[in-house]
């Protein structure tokens, strides 16, 4: 059922006629963060994995008092620092405001000294590695429109590269399969976390569409990870 979500799509693609091409991005290691406008409250809505919090100005942050929101909060701290470098570069709030409306940012905060990651960052922030339409049934923008919306505003982003366009479904095939390979035995200090791929359909005419995302992970994260869970466990144990 997995290989079958994640690439029924680009196969049904290729035989059609269409491109497909694969997108691999860095997988930063932090908390999801999502951020959005709401033109109907005029607020923004910073939502950490389990909650959201829903803002007008930095002041309303601490109206979240409780401890769920502990992430979500230092998440709005941040994006206001972001909102504040904008103003300060002259880049336009209420034009940010006008694209967020019914779309979402999706990113990772990373560098926080309060919270332990495998991987060291050197400063705070929100990094964005996707834009989703909240209304849309398509899992995100496709990524050309994405960066372009990160890079409009300074956004800090992901690294991303592609791995070529395929129009041979078992050529694709080898090249995920050498990639499987290569990002499973990166180091964290190379790759992180790991990879993100994107199969976007790449139509001779109109837009392209992100038919599917799938995760590689490197096999060091992996085993720190696990080693982490396990102590964490045993730590956890009563005497």
């Amino acid at each position: 059922m997995e290989k079958n979500y994640i690439l029924a799509g680009p196969l049904r693609a290729i035989l059609e006629g269409h491109e497909v091409e694969v997108l691999k991005t860095l997988k930063a290691n932090g908390e999801n963060v999502q951020v959005s406008w709401n033109e109907n409250v005029q607020g923004w809505v910073v939502c950490s994995k389990n909650v959201a919090l829903v803002a007008r100005e930095r002041a309303h942050i601490v109206l979240h008092k409780e401890d769920r929101f502990q992430f979500a909060r230092e998440m709005a701290h941040v994006w206001f620092d972001s909102l504040e470098a904008m103003q300060k570069s002259g880049k336009s709030i209420d034009e940010l405001k006008a694209d967020l409306n019914g779309n979402t940012l999706i990113g990772e905060y990373i560098g926080s000294q309060d919270h332990q990651h495998l991987v060291k960052y050197s400063r705070v922030t929100l990094i964005f590695y996707a834009v989703v339409c909240n209304s849309s049934s398509e899992d995100c923008w496709p990524c050309e429109r994405s960066w372009a919306l990160f890079d409009k505003y300074g956004f800090d982003k992901v690294i991303i590269q592609s791995l070529g366009r395929f129009t041979d479904y078992n050529k694709m095939c080898d090249t995920l399969c050498q990639t499987f390979k290569d990002v499973a035995k990166s180091e964290i200090a190379q790759e992180e976390e790991g990879n993100v791929l994107y199969f976007v359909k790449r139509p001779k005419t109109g837009e392209a569409e992100v038919m599917s995302l799938c995760k590689l992970k490197t096999l060091e994260y992996r085993l720190f990870r696990k080693m982490r869970e396990k102590l964490r466990n045993y730590h956890a144990r009563p005497d």
